[in-house]
């Protein structure tokens, strides 16, 4: 995969947060939200620390490293929308842009912005808890280290904490096996090797694209079977490019005002309410309304027949001896 080890600027480690007079304002995590809350505070004079597991700015982008991530949204209308110099400076090079981009777009505003020098790193924070009495929150960290704050905000994101599979006997497992989440900061090799993924959510449609390319044999063991439609991704050209910058405005605009800040509008009508074009149509086709009544009927038991095939399948693939994604002699590299 091209791109798995990303480099990064070294981290500068700020004094110790013990010993320090006075409690500072502490945010958790320094991805794309710990950043931004770091900049909001420290505009309002506030005195801030961040504290960060990793030893990189990035969040979600300097964890998730592994074959094939990238944006499943726009790379345009992703980036930080309070400052027209980092909007007219920076250009992403496609429309879905790759993980080690979109890092390297997260160490260019940590730089510009200069945020690095309140952010600790390889800080990971043990526990939490108010103190009532001195209206202020005691906060430790796994190397012992402790600090006081009057404001904590948690930038840890809603999905931060990497969960292994529960499968009887995978402690047995001697091959190479990683998460998703805590991709190593180097390349990896699967060329000529039987590997197993396990989920095809999002990001195992990714990996098992990427993977796919050079290895021996591929297994791949899902529970439900998910919809994806292709990305048709692309470059992005020097009119594009001028295009979008020109018109950055309304396209913050439209991500402020749509569900989930994407460019793309939901369509608000309810699903009858948008079969209502496809039966006037069959109406016209058919020419009464028991020929419609002929095609919905049809159109159910299809359904149900398809529905019974894909039960039956599931029940002999449940039913079916198969060899268990933790045992050495089906896949020598599991991937979660």
């Amino acid at each position: 995969m091209s791109g798995n080890a990303t480099s990064e600027p070294p981290a500068k480690a700020p004094a110790p947060a013990a010993g320090r007079s006075g409690p500072h304002d502490v945010i958790i995590g320094a991805g794309l939200s710990g950043m931004y809350q770091l900049y909001r505070l420290r505009e309002l004079g506030l005195s801030v620390r961040v504290f960060e597991a990793g030893n990189g700015v990035g969040g979600t982008w300097y964890w998730n490293r592994y074959p094939g991530a990238r944006f499943d949204s726009e790379s345009w209308t992703y980036g930080y929308s309070f400052s027209d110099e980092l909007l007219r400076e920076w250009e992403w090079s496609e429309h879905f842009t790759a993980q080690p981009e979109t890092l390297r777009y997260c160490n260019f505003v940590a730089d510009k912005l200069d945020l690095r020098r309140e952010i600790e790193f390889k800080s990971r924070i043990r526990a939490a808890a108010y103190d009532e009495a001195a209206n202020q929150w005691e906060i430790e960290i796994e190397d012992g280290r402790q600090a006081r704050a009057r404001f904590l905000i948690t930038a840890i994101g809603p999905l931060s904490a990497p969960t292994m599979p529960s499968i009887p006997g995978v402690e047995s497992f001697r091959g190479e096996s990683y998460h998703t989440g805590t991709w190593p900061h180097r390349p990896v090799s699967f060329a000529d090797k039987r590997v197993a993924v396990i989920g095809t959510g999002a990001t195992g449609v990714q990996a098992i694209t990427e993977i796919a390319k050079t290895v021996g044999h591929l297994t791949v063991f899902q529970r439900t079977p998910n919809w994806c439609a292709p990305l048709h991704n692309s470059a992005i050209d020097a009119a594009t490019q001028a295009h979008l910058k020109a018109t950055y405005p309304e396209i913050c605009a439209i991500c402020r005002d749509s569900f989930g800040c994407f460019i793309h509008q939901a369509d608000p009508r309810n699903a009858l309410e948008a079969m209502q074009p496809l039966a006037g149509l069959l109406r016209d086709i058919t020419g009464s309304p028991a020929a419609l009544l002929f095609f919905a009927a049809a159109t159910m038991v299809l359904t149900v027949v398809a529905l019974g095939a894909f039960r039956w399948i599931e029940r002999r693939r449940s039913t079916s001896p198969r060899p268990s994604p933790t045992r050495c002699r089906w896949c020598t590299t599991g991937i979660i």
